[in-house]
């Protein structure tokens, strides 16, 4: 089976040439592209038909009347209405033909199956790898933590047990430790263990990722939010004076953030999980418990 090579074909793209390839009507001022928006009737429910609006960016366009940053892929998806990987098709053959980005062979993992980038699990609030503690027993003193680790590990054949920190109990009234040991565990482990529970866990952090850069975003409209005041004195730490233009930077920065938290939830579908049953995350509804500890992985 033949696969895109998504990554080249996104990092060879440029936005303008492909829309070009399209036929989509493009206005030239100065450095800025124009283009009627896509996405304008889905979103606002009529066709932009007032050029001025929707601007042309490298990996995609910006509409200011629909609030919205779009990548190259999704913009491809509206104007023609097709797949993910029909899209990705169709800007492989704007750059010289769809045959020249493909590979043949079986992947170790199916196109949608991956593992998130390390900067996407930090854009959503994740870590690729977590340590904590796991508690072992009860001991009276250090002191006798470190003599129960000196019977460890005696007998060079055997397997080698960790080693016990001691930890203070904060659940005794006593002064008794802990004595606890240390783990390591890794997303990319979740997913090969329970794949299940890495989308559950990916799925819901990108939702609360959407929720908290829309709030900065809806709060930057009032220049008496707690959002905007809290931006504004960063800025000011920072040296730097407050005014429209930076604002509006921050304003971008976090709308590309939100759009692509959405992605990233959006691409959570149960044919990922290779699962029938749909995977529903919403903030009103309690879901049962992943076996695993799954918060330990969040950063935030």
């Amino acid at each position: 089976m033949a696969f895109y090579d998504e990554e080249r074909i996104l990092e060879e793209a440029d936005a303008e040439a492909v829309f070009e390839f399209l036929g989509l009507e493009i206005r030239r001022s100065g450095s800025r592209r124009q283009i009627y928006c896509p996405g304008h009737e889905k979103r606002l429910g009529k066709p932009d038909r007032k050029m001025g609006s929707c601007f042309i960016t490298p990996k995609g366009y910006h509409c200011y009347a629909c609030d919205v940053t779009v990548n190259l892929v999704n913009a491809v998806m509206e104007i023609e209405d097709c797949t993910y990987k029909e899209a990705l098709g169709i800007i492989a053959d704007s750059l010289g033909g769809r045959e020249l980005y493909t590979t043949s062979g079986k992947k170790e993992a199916s196109e949608t199956e991956k593992i998130l980038k390390e900067d996407d699990l930090k854009l959503i609030g994740l870590v690729p790898t977590v340590s904590f503690d796991i508690p072992a027993n009860v001991f009276a003193s250090k002191e006798e933590i470190n003599e129960y680790n000196k019977t460890l590990n005696v007998d060079e054949t055997a397997e080698r047990k960790p080693l016990l920190s001691p930890k203070l109990d904060a659940y005794s009234s006593d002064d008794t430790y802990l004595g606890v040991y240390h783990q390591n565990v890794s997303l990319k482990s979740v997913f090969q263990e329970s794949p299940m529970d890495y989308y559950y866990l990916v799925k819901t952090k990108a939702l609360e990722a959407m929720e908290k850069y829309k709030a900065y975003l809806d709060g930057f409209e009032d220049p008496k939010s707690v959002e905007t005041t809290k931006l504004e004195l960063l800025i000011k730490i920072a040296g730097q004076d407050f005014n429209d233009g930076v604002l509006f930077d921050f304003k971008t920065i976090f709308r590309e953030w939100y759009n692509r938290s959405k992605e990233i939830y959006l691409s959570i579908t149960p044919e990922m999980a290779g699962m029938e049953e749909k995977i529903e995350v919403k903030k009103e509804e309690k879901k049962t418990e992943p076996a695993i500890r799954l918060d330990l992985f969040s950063n935030l």
